[in-house]
């Protein structure tokens, strides 16, 4: 593992909580997304900088069902819990990018 790519997750945790921290600040507690689909390349695509994406592999992600997937594992209680962090990580990233996207100017 490379020291350029490898991450700490526990600096990571803390730089997620100021950021969100200072989203609550500008936006309130609740942000409306204001959206709903969007382009999601496949992840091999995503990754492969070499290769310019020829849209044939893209598909729709959902804001809608991002947000729902949140609040079912945010219900759900720990002793109960299934993490599937390939899928629930997507839809957590799904929020982000557009949190992202609308603090664009």
């Amino acid at each position: 593992m490379s020291d350029e790519t490898a991450v700490s997750l526990p600096v990571l945790r803390h730089v997620v909580g100021l950021l969100l921290d200072e989203l609550e600040k500008r936006h309130g507690a609740q942000v409306e997304l204001g959206a709903d689909f969007y382009h999601l390349l496949p992840t091999e695509a995503v990754y492969s900088p070499g290769d310019t994406p020829d849209g044939q592999g893209c598909t729709l992600g959902s804001l809608v069902d991002d947000v729902a997937t949140v609040r079912e594992i945010a219900a759900q209680p720990p002793d109960e819990r299934t993490v599937v962090l390939s899928h629930d990580l997507a839809h957590v990233n799904g929020i982000l990018q557009r949190l992202a996207a609308l603090d664009v100017p």
